[in-house]
């Protein structure tokens, strides 16, 4: 992206869902702009075969759009308990891993470290 590029991220709903097949509660995360930034920021981009191996079954997970310069649209998922997410542009998707990113769904999350 262009460091003169405008992002706008929209949140698809304020608080995360449980993933497929899971019983976790998800009531108490937290799924805003400040938090998608945050995972944009510091993750950096790894495998499929990486995020499939670190896959957490009855984890939350949050989803959301990266809208760049009102033009293109990215759907970011970023899972709770991992650090792992991932961002989708038509048919092609990029997997992202943050170590600093676990937790990042929690209402005591700590965005400034």
């Amino acid at each position: 992206m262009s460091p003169h590029a405008t992002v706008r991220y929209v949140v698809k709903s304020p608080v995360a869902r449980a993933s497929i097949g899971a019983a976790a509660s998800c009531q108490d995360t937290v799924v805003d702009e400040a938090r998608m930034a945050y995972f944009l920021k510091h993750a950096a981009a790894s495998t499929g075969t990486n995020y499939s191996r670190a896959l957490v079954q009855g984890d939350c997970s949050a989803e959301g759009f990266v809208i760049v310069n009102e033009r293109k649209a990215y759907r970011l998922t970023i899972d709770n308990s991992t650090g792992w997410g991932a961002i989708e542009s038509g048919p092609r998707t990029t997997y992202l891993y943050c170590e600093k990113c676990e937790g990042l769904l929690e209402k005591n999350f700590d965005l400034t470290q």
